[in-house]
């Protein structure tokens, strides 16, 4: 079974977190090893977001 592919809004993500200007997202998704680095960390921040209930969080505020 592979892994879904993350979509173009996690890659950018983790690209704006690493803070690598040397590059731009689409040289580093050209290298295979920057690539599957980069899809691996994309897919857990897609996974943090998923988990994330902003309706809970706002509840957990009014408190």
């Amino acid at each position: 079974m592979t892994k879904p592919s993350p979509d173009r809004s996690s890659l950018q993500a983790v690209y704006d977190r690493l803070k690598i200007k040397q590059q731009s997202l689409d040289d580093m998704l050209k290298n295979p090893a920057l690539k599957r680095t980069l899809e691996n960390a994309a897919r857990n921040h897609a996974k943090r977001l998923a988990r994330f209930d902003p309706v809970a969080a706002r509840c957990k505020n009014d408190d």
